[in-house]
């Protein structure tokens, strides 16, 4: 069954700018710390939990708040967004995302996210 998942997200933080080095070790960022703990609240808030995982391969279209427009290269901040889907097991695994449209516009939150892709119901 292919469903479809709308989430409101934070924007999200570059690809650039998740990572730092600690010595001769790669952690994540303070700024993307906070992003995920702020991703995970709203995903909550709109009951993701609730959500089958969607399996396989899925399309996933990000809607960026255009008020950043200039400021972050507009394929930047999909690896977070990405990443987070499957941390919130939103989808089996982010690598099998197989179309991804990312532009600009208007939106609430900073992000919008729709996901599409099959989903497997439980049967207990």
């Amino acid at each position: 069954m292919i469903h479809t998942y709308i989430l409101d997200l934070p924007f999200p933080p570059s690809v650039n700018s998740i990572w730092r080095k600690v010595g001769n070790k790669m952690v994540i960022s303070a700024p993307y710390h906070a992003w995920k703990i702020d991703a995970n609240r709203l995903g909550l808030a709109q009951r993701i939990n609730k959500n089958p995982m969607m399996v396989g391969p899925f399309e996933a279209d990000i809607l960026l708040d255009s008020a950043k427009f200039g400021k972050i290269d507009v394929d930047n901040p999909s690896k977070a967004v990405l990443d987070w889907t499957q941390k919130m097991m939103l989808v089996e695994n982010d690598k099998n995302c197989r179309r991804l449209l990312i532009e600009w516009g208007d939106t609430s939150h900073g992000c919008k996210l729709t996901l599409r892709g099959r989903i497997t119901l439980s049967t207990s």
